[in-house]
């Protein structure tokens, strides 16, 4: 058996049970043909009246690789054919696990932009975030990103890849703006940097001076105003 759908916009279906989606309102006939393997074939033609148009929406960020760890923004694109006011719903995905989704937040209006507190996660890892926009019909739209890392930090610092060959990020979670120092194992101080709190990572090509630095164990630690981070270890294995 073979079947074509024709929805009266245009568009086209060979499935046997296919769902369509329509731009915009209107009166619109749908014809399915249904033909036999010898050849012979029917119709019916049914007038269908769309009275609500379902909203569109894509998801910005997260980018696809990206790394993420304390407070970022999961931005959005929506409207509505009709001009109707969205509501939007956030989702994450942990694929480490078969739980499926996790509610980030919900009931949201269409703004764009939500920032979302990842320190709340229990665990880092691969994620990805659904989108799901609604309009007043419950007519619905949803976007899905690419996979992308949280890092849920331990401690107030922390240095991937470790063991590093050609560069390493810091990421980190500090109250301040404060400074990175490195210091060889024998105690000596090699590299130093300024964290601005609000950015949470930092990358450093391994280089002290414009020389690379040798293979070896390295030491590492994050100072700001009220404090300071744990000492945490750093292996350059080129």
């Amino acid at each position: 058996m073979a079947w074509l759908w024709e929805f009266g916009d245009g568009a086209t279906s060979n499935n046997q049970n296919p769902e369509h989606q329509y731009a915009s309102k209107g009166q619109f006939t749908v014809k399915l043909t249904v033909t036999d393997n010898g050849g012979l074939w029917a119709t019916a033609e049914k007038t269908v009246d769309v009275v609500n148009v379902a909203p569109t929406v894509k998801l910005l960020t997260p980018e696809a690789g990206a790394v993420w760890t304390g407070q970022r923004a999961i931005t959005w694109e929506a409207s509505d054919p009709d001009g109707d006011a969205l509501k939007v719903k956030l989702e994450y995905d942990y694929l480490g696990d078969d739980f499926g989704w996790g509610v980030i937040a919900e009931n949201l209006d269409n703004t764009g932009q939500y920032v979302w507190d990842t320190t709340k996660l229990t665990r880092g890892g691969r994620y990805k975030v659904r989108v799901t926009a609604a309009d007043p019909s419950n007519a619905t739209a949803h976007d899905v990103s690419d996979e992308f890392t949280i890092v849920v930090l331990t401690h107030a610092v922390m240095a991937a890849p470790n063991p590093a060959r050609d560069r390493v990020t810091f990421y980190y979670d500090i109250p301040a703006d404060g400074t990175l120092h490195v210091y060889d194992i024998a105690g000596r101080l090699i590299y130093s940097a300024e964290l601005p709190a609000a950015i949470n990572a930092y990358e450093w090509n391994l280089t002290a001076g414009d020389r690379p630095l040798a293979n070896g164990v390295y030491l590492y630690i994050v100072v700001y105003e009220a404090g300071k981070s744990e000492v945490g270890k750093l292996v350059i294995n080129r």
